[in-house]
């Protein structure tokens, strides 16, 4: 099971980059296995790493915190409904809601793989 991880606020932030943080400061979406293989095979979470330059990947820990990126993710087309199945349109809608949850806190998102 991976993680996605967005600190409540600043002091979470800072507690999370010290391995500090208590679960309670954190909203977090465990993704299974078989639900993060698909999300990888259709290339999601590339999407993700082409529009902000980063690396989210198997056995990699990225975050994304700069307003501007978290901005542009949002407002992507990458969370179009229409591009999955209910299933997998569920996963990306929570997800959506975590990157408006770091943008609005002024926090971040975090990928634990």
């Amino acid at each position: 099971m991976k993680t996605i991880t967005v600190p409540k606020d600043s002091i979470a932030q800072n507690r999370l980059n010290y391995d500090s943080c208590d679960s309670t400061e954190l909203i977090e979406l465990n993704l299974e296995t078989n639900i993060l293989s698909k999300l990888f095979a259709i290339g999601f979470f590339n999407s993700i790493n082409q529009l902000t330059n980063s690396m989210i990947d198997d056995f990699e820990d990225q975050e994304i915190v700069q307003e501007e990126l978290l901005n542009k993710v949002i407002n992507s087309d990458l969370f179009d409904r229409d591009k999955y199945d209910t299933e997998l349109y569920e996963i990306v809608y929570r997800i959506k809601e975590l990157f408006t949850e770091a943008f609005n806190r002024k926090t971040g998102i975090y990928f634990f793989f």
